[in-house]
Formats: C-alpha cells, structure tokens, sequence
C-alpha cells in the first residue's frame, strides 16, 4: 500500500480531482492536439501526458483514465476514458513480470471490462487499446484478493 510522505487533511487520489477552470490547449504538431476540458479526471489528463512523451499521435488515439474499478479473488473489473479518437476496444493482461500479454476481450464498444477467471492472490498488468494497436493505454497494475 502507498503511504504519501506529505501530511495533509485529506488526500485525493487523480480520479476524485478534477479540472474545474477553463478549456486549454497544447499545440504538438501545429494543431490543438492537447486538449483539457473543464470536469476532466486529473487520472486521464497525467495518463495523456505521459502517453504523448512517446512521441507521435498516440496520445489522441490511446485510452486514458485506465484504472480498476472492483477487484475480486478471480477477477479485475477495468474502466477508461475514450481518447479523443475512439474506436472499439483490446482489454490485454499478464501476470505481473511475464512477457506475454493476453487478449481479455477484443472488439468491446463500452468502456470497461470484467476480467474474470483470474488466479488469487496473482499481480496482474492491464492495458487498453482503442482501434490502433500500436497505441496501447499506460499499463495498470492490481492484484486479485
């Protein structure tokens, strides 16, 4: 479990903060390509930021906002945000360290996902692709109970 280092009257974690002021904008190829709206998820903005590190246009094409959203003994539910170019969607996963991911679903049009038929007490690394395959999500980390 992570324990911060700062000492606050409350903590909130990047899903509960959201962007409350005005609309603005990043130009990365001569366009708006970064775009923060108001009521936007802090989770979803840093995942976006981190994506377009990588460079091209992965950060309008990779889901953003990927967490867990329930975890169980055999199973991680999984939810995100569409990016700003949607399509249908790969859930992938491994057992944590391994080099070989899995397709959980392939083709989904919603934005979350139940893996199920998992082993307990396992770490597990997630990731979501929209349509683009070379453009996955920042990978997740949870561990069944």
């Amino acid at each position: 479990m992570y324990i911060p280092v700062e000492r606050c009257e409350e903590l909130l974690c990047t899903n509960c903060a959201s962007h409350c002021y005005d609309k603005f904008s990043y130009n990365v190829n001569g366009n708006n390509d970064i775009v923060v709206l108001p009521g936007e998820r802090l989770l979803s903005t840093l995942q976006r930021m981190i994506i377009a590190t990588a460079g091209g246009d992965c950060f309008k094409k990779a889901p953003v906002g990927v967490r867990s959203s329930g975890i169980g003994v055999t199973n991680i539910n999984v939810v995100w945000t569409p990016p700003q170019i949607a399509g249908t969607y790969t859930v992938q996963y491994r057992v944590a360290g391994s080099n070989i991911w899995l397709d959980g679903a392939v083709g989904l049009t919603g934005t979350d996902y139940n893996l199920n038929c998992l082993v307990a007490a396992t770490a597990y690394e997630i990731r979501v692709y929209a349509s683009d395959i070379n453009c996955p999500s920042v990978t997740i980390y949870a561990t069944t109970l």
